[in-house]
Formats: structure tokens, sequence, C-alpha cells
């Protein structure tokens, strides 16, 4: 399933209106196979692309690095 990214990468991350994201990888192919991708600013100011991971049923991820 899903993996951490590298350093000290939080295992979730949450946006100011209550949504919780599974932090994963940026280069998985979890992360390059995601729907619904776009960036989205945390309620601690830090700036994540989420997405949708195919087969994670109601479960949104949030990645950084590559794009970044």
């Amino acid at each position: 399933m899903a993996g951490r990214t590298l350093g000290a990468e939080p295992a979730e991350v949450r946006h100011a209106n209550g949504n919780e994201y599974r932090v994963i990888d940026a280069g998985s192919y979890t992360a390059r196979m995601a729907r619904d991708v776009h960036d989205v600013t945390m309620a601690d100011g830090t700036v994540w692309t989420v997405g949708q991971p195919i087969g994670w049923h109601g479960v949104p991820a949030a990645w950084r690095g590559v794009s970044q």
C-alpha cells in the first residue's frame, strides 16, 4: 500500500476544513496514478499535492516532492 515520504513527514495531514489525507511517497506508483490531483494548503500552511489513489475507496492521499 502507501509508504511514507522521505524525511520526517507526518503519517497524515489535515486541511483546515477537517479533511485528513494519508501521506504517501511522491514518486510512488500510487501517487502517479491518483485521480483528481490538485494542490491544497493544509491547516498548518504547508502546500501538498492531493489526490484519490485508484482502489483506495474514500481514502485520499497527499504527497510532496516530485512536482514542487
